[in-house]
């Protein structure tokens, strides 16, 4: 990319807001942190690419920036978001404590890997019928119910049933990162936990990843074409790259440019970034881990609402905008909105549990849509679901 003459790469800059004039997106403003300068970029298409929602979680797969930002530039602009009531929790994190998140793969389990409890008894047979392969969703649920029970932060993933030599040469890199942390596979069990890996919901859009505001688009996890729906499958989200990146790119190129002055008006104007500071963060975290997490009830979720009112309350805007501090506004912003979706929800459907209510509703087999009213309060609806039956070429 930096070898492209025709790509421009801006570090240590953060996009603060979409600009709009007329009913569409004319590009973004963003803060050089390197020179303090506001930059106004104007485009015929402007594409958020800017990952999913997992790092305002405590216990995450994603890297801490992984905050939402795409979704809340787009909300705040007027653009719909879809499904963000649906996170994925991976079941077999590595649960070391002091280390990342990386994921241990299910198809470890698939060639005999055991998960066990703090007694060291294999337990998801008792959970479902599949035992340890049963989904995502399932395992998740039933490894957090053993940590409960448990009053511990992890269980354990044995790997001795596969074998050295087969797990050697079938998971080598697994094998290698487990032995750098400590853990002498398989002859030793490790400790994983759940952790938030993927965002299911996102920014609403279409086919050619066009948003509901003219002129703006979304590709990748921030993105909600729906091909997920409320559980993805694994490597499923290689979709959002090869198939629907390039759809995006055809469809941006037949963009008109936008009035030279709607751009000069709209820069004119300027906006002040959002920025709240940074002394919530770690509050944040454990909020949405919490309360929105593998778990859910009518309580918890009414929980984090009143949370994240209540400190919206009490924060104002620095003087001058961190990068840490507008990904805790974007952050602030879409927690009450996950909160308000997964409480609008009653029910339980794939990644979206909720103890209060356990069974799925025919009924509610639709979309979240959630927008920012006329008055500027969020407002949340549904949507049928019609499935598409589409062929691609390329």
């Amino acid at each position: 990319m930096r070898a492209a003459e025709s790509i421009d790469v801006l570090e240590h800059t953060q996009a603060g807001h979409l600009l709009t004039a007329g009913g569409r997106c004319i590009g973004v403003q963003a803060h050089d942190f390197t020179t303090q300068a506001t930059l106004f970029i104007t485009a015929r298409a402007t594409a958020l690419a800017t990952g999913g929602v997992g790092g305002l979680y405590r216990v995450t797969t994603n890297p801490p920036v992984i905050t939402g930002d795409g979704l809340a530039l787009a909300y705040r602009a007027g653009a719909r978001l879809a499904d963000i009531e649906f996170v994925q929790f991976h079941p077999t994190a590595l649960a070391a404590p002091g280390f990342p998140k990386f994921l241990l793969s299910e198809a470890l389990r698939g060639d005999g890997a055991r998960l066990r409890n703090a007694r060291g008894e294999a337990f998801m047979k008792s959970y479902h019928p599949l035992g340890d392969l049963a989904p995502r969703d399932e395992v998740a649920r039933a490894v957090t119910s053993e940590m409960k029970a448990a009053q511990q932060p992890f269980v354990y993933l044995d790997l001795a049933p596969i074998g050295k030599q087969r797990l050697e040469e079938r998971f080598p890199a697994i094998v290698r990162a487990c032995r750098e942390h400590g853990f002498d596979v398989p002859d030793s069990p490790v400790p994983v936990c759940p952790a938030a890996h993927y965002t299911m919901g996102g920014i609403d859009v279409d086919l050619d990843c066009r948003t509901s505001l003219p002129g703006l688009y979304a590709v990748g996890e921030c993105s909600c074409v729906s091909v997920h729906g409320a559980n993805r499958l694994a490597s499923n989200s290689l979709l959002e790259g090869i198939v629907f990146g390039p759809r995006c790119a055809a469809a941006m190129t037949r963009e008109q440019q936008p009035a030279e002055a709607d751009c000069r008006e709209v820069i004119s104007a300027g906006f002040r970034l959002v920025d709240v500071g940074s002394g919530f963060y770690h509050d944040l975290l454990d909020i949405m881990w919490d309360n929105m997490g593998v778990v859910r009830s009518d309580a918890t979720l009414r929980g984090a609402i009143q949370f994240l009112a209540h400190t919206s309350a009490k924060v104002g805007p620095s003087t001058v905008p961190t990068r840490y501090g507008i990904e805790q506004a974007n952050g602030l912003l879409l927690g009450k909105l996950m909160a308000a979706a997964a409480l609008n929800r009653w029910e339980s459907r794939g990644a979206h549990y909720r103890l209060d209510c356990e069974e799925t509703s025919d009924q509610l087999r639709q979309h979240t849509i959630a927008y920012r009213g006329d008055d500027g309060a969020p407002v949340i609806e549904f949507r049928p679901v019609e499935l598409q039956r589409t062929r691609f070429e390329h």
